[in-house]
């Protein structure tokens, strides 16, 4: 049974989505559709901010920042 359910919450969306790498619950729903989501990864699945800006920001940001 849902903990929420046991302690008498309410749920107010689904299950959230947890990231593909570092396992941590995500703020997106499980039943949002793959094109309203930030952060998915196509064939991969949902990523967390903070691994999204890991992969793909942080050498952005560190070349941006080398230049100057």
């Amino acid at each position: 049974m849902n903990r929420n359910h046991e302690a008498g919450h309410t749920p107010v969306h689904s299950e959230m989505e947890r990231c593909v790498l570092c396992w941590r619950e995500t703020d997106i729903p499980k039943d949002t559709p793959v094109s309203r989501r930030k952060y998915y990864l196509e064939g991969q699945g949902q990523l967390c901010a903070k691994c999204y800006y890991e992969l793909y920001g942080a050498g952005v940001f560190r070349y941006t920042q080398d230049t100057e």
